[in-house]
């Protein structure tokens, strides 16, 4: 605290005979008084709303049909079984906003990564960060 500030202080103490634990306690809790109403502002309903004029376009799905349990079963990928397709058995195609037609590499043997021309040889798909 600064000599003036303090000063200052001090003589209120003085003239009005009030504590310094009193003086203490009321400049914290007023301090907590200002402070508090500025951190408690925001609900949950502020993301739903603006300031345009539009209404908002909400929609909430609650899935209560248990589908999320069900196994999904497939068969195992075989890497010597040529799959039908219209794309290239030799080409590493990556998904590109929802589209599977973007070629990555010509061939797995062109990725420089082990861990991921090791999942495309046996598993037949990478999920992971860009195997350069």
């Amino acid at each position: 605290m600064g000599y003036r500030f303090r000063s200052f202080l001090v003589r209120i103490m003085e003239r009005s005979g009030v504590g310094r634990r009193k003086l203490f306690r009321f400049l914290f809790f007023s301090l907590l008084i200002l402070v508090l109403p500025t951190v408690t502002l925001a609900a949950d309903i502020d993301i739903y709303s603006n300031d345009s004029g539009v209404e908002p376009n909400i929609l909430v799905i609650f899935d209560n049909s248990a589908s999320m349990n069900e196994s999904i079963t497939s068969a195992a990928y075989e890497p010597s079984e040529t799959y039908a397709g219209t794309y290239e058995t030799t080409k590493v195609y990556y998904r590109w906003k929802g589209s599977w037609d973007n070629v990555f590499r010509d061939s797995v043997g062109e990725i420089t990564c082990d861990d991921a021309r090791t999942a495309l040889q046996t598993e037949g798909f990478f999920n992971g960060k860009n195997p350069i």
